[in-house]
């Protein structure tokens, strides 16, 4: 299959799937690359190994103010730990450049220490309603508390098992009440404090290492157990899905978890070099990346948020940048295969376009199909494929094959239609999509197949 890197994007799968290169594509909206930056070093928007990732609100706003002669807009700002570094990055669009869009680092706090305001090993962020910071660190075995402009205010934790102790905290996340929940990864369970790094209850999660919520306040935990949990606030377990593997809904190390407004979830499944998203039943959605330096490859990401405009944002670890990916519609084509009283669903439809991009989805109950992500102008070849049941087969050897494909508003001309295993010669379908065989007579089940090249 055709790598195609300049794309950078990727496309929710409802009912099938596209694949370019690295990238898994299918569905009506996709998502596409919009905005990144960063690159290994020290200095400002600059990073070496990001993790954890929270954004504000409605995330970054273009650059222009959309009324003359007004101030650019403000816009949300993107908290990064900079892991390497032993900092956080307060990133912002530098709304005083009007031509491009240009990143600059707006506050920045952090050095190597076990001091206060110093970091060893900082993992996991996130803000409360009042905009303060926490931040954990798996090496020092802390939590600490920053006002807004990274100023020191408490801190908590120390190494050991004990209620409040830590062994390696990694995620961190607050609910709507202002409780903060910790990933105690080695303990193997999760704590709640107060905000003010009271400890209130504790419960049991296998290796978790990241934590969100969802609007209900329900908590969903990433595991290295190479699975995705989600509890009530209270800790009472719901459900998990997930194992190890490189399959839909599989994971290997999955280090970061997101919820939308939605309640979709949205994992960095790490070692997988990809993003997968699921509904909120946990049924797989989409997913995109692999190994790379290209738009939407990644190379080890170990964060990733989403904010209140569906645009996602992923920490890629090992590539030292931040990608922004957001939503758009994509093209699509309609086509129907209709083969009188036979049954028409169930067959497997294959588009390849003139890129390399191949694309695949099913007949419904009519006949119909819907091929999304090409336009019709854009195929390459169109292959539709069915075996037929026992019950069809015996009637195609009374009454024959007759039947009509068409694509968009037209038929499919000059396309080859063949029924497989019955000794028939293939023929092709005349301007307005029609085909006809003749009766075959051999007892045996056969295989339409249709395939156009444009």
């Amino acid at each position: 299959m055709k790598t195609v890197k300049s794309l950078g994007w990727i496309v929710v799968s409802v009912t099938f799937q596209v694949a370019v290169g690295s990238v898994v594509l299918g569905g009506q909206v996709g998502y596409k690359l919009d905005k990144k930056f960063g690159a290994a070093g020290s200095g400002d928007v600059q990073f070496s190994g990001p993790t954890g990732i929270h954004v504000d609100g409605a995330g970054y706003k273009p650059v222009a103010n959309p009324t003359p002669g007004l101030p650019p807009l403000p816009g949300g700002a993107i908290w990064i730990v900079d892991s390497g570094n032993r900092r956080v990055q307060k990133v912002m669009v530098d709304y005083t450049v009007q031509t491009s869009t240009v990143w600059r680092t707006d506050k920045k706090w952090g050095s190597l220490g076990t001091g206060d305001g110093q970091f060893n090993s900082p993992f996991g962020i996130a803000l409360d309603t009042t905009n303060n910071v926490y931040v954990s660190d798996r090496i020092v075995q802390r939590v600490q508390k920053f006002a807004n402009d990274g100023s020191f205010i408490t801190k908590w934790g120390a190494f050991g098992s004990k209620d409040g102790a830590f062994y390696e905290p990694c995620g961190i996340a607050v609910d709507s009440t202002g409780a903060i929940y910790v990933a105690d990864l080695r303990n193997n369970r999760v704590q709640k404090f107060t905000n003010a790094g009271r400890f209130v209850t504790a419960w049991h999660v296998p290796t978790p290492i990241d934590i969100a919520f969802d609007a209900a306040d329900n908590v969903y935990i990433a595991s290295l157990s190479h699975q995705i949990m989600k509890f009530t606030k209270d800790g009472d377990f719901v459900w998990a899905f997930g194992k190890f593997g490189s399959g839909n809904g599989q994971f290997y190390n999955p280090s970061s978890i997101a919820v939308d407004k939605d309640g979709n979830i949205y994992v960095a499944d790490t070692l997988n070099h990809r993003i997968q998203k699921f509904d909120s039943d946990g049924n797989f959605l989409i997913k995109w990346g692999a190994r790379g330096t290209g738009d939407a490859q990644f190379n080890s990401p170990q964060g990733v948020a989403v904010d209140n405009n569906g645009q996602v944002y992923v920490a890629d670890t090992g590539n030292n940048r931040i990608q922004i990916f957001k939503t758009y519609n994509l093209p699509t084509v309609d086509g129907r295969i209709d083969l009188g009283d036979l049954d028409e669903e169930g067959f497997e439809v294959t588009a390849v376009t003139t890129t390399g991009v191949t694309i695949k989805t099913r007949t419904d109950a009519t006949g119909a199909f819907t091929i999304t992500g090409a336009a019709a102008a854009d195929l390459k070849t169109l292959t539709l494929r069915k075996k037929l049941s026992a019950a069809d087969s015996a009637r195609v050897e009374t009454e024959g094959l007759a039947g009509k494909v068409e694509l968009g508003a037209a038929g499919v001309g000059s396309a080859k239609a063949v029924l497989k295993n019955s000794g028939l010669r293939p023929v092709l379908t005349a301007a307005d999509g029609t085909f006809a065989l003749g009766s075959p007579a051999r007892g045996k089940r056969y295989t339409v197949v249709i395939t156009k090249e444009y």
